[in-house]
């Protein structure tokens, strides 16, 4: 199982990649990129604020979102 810390770092990167993701290669000027990844980004800030404060019942949840928004994206995208 993974601890708090690690869920906070994790989902400190995936939201750095999510604001970096509308700028990349073939990506650029898609609307729809630009919308799932902000829509990634604050499933990710919310996730990581929540292992921040260790607010644990959450969590699972939270994940949930995050993968969910991840396939998404990535079924959309096959990638």
């Amino acid at each position: 199982m993974m601890r708090v810390d690690e869920i906070s770092e994790l989902a400190k990167k995936i939201a750095a990649t999510a604001k970096r993701l509308p700028s990349a290669s073939g990506m650029k000027g898609d609307h729809n990129i630009l919308v799932l990844a902000g829509q990634l980004r604050g499933l990710a800030i919310r996730l990581k604020k929540l292992a921040g404060a260790k607010k644990m019942s959450p969590l699972p949840a939270a994940l949930a979102d995050l993968r969910g928004m991840c396939m998404r994206c990535h079924t959309e995208y096959r990638f």
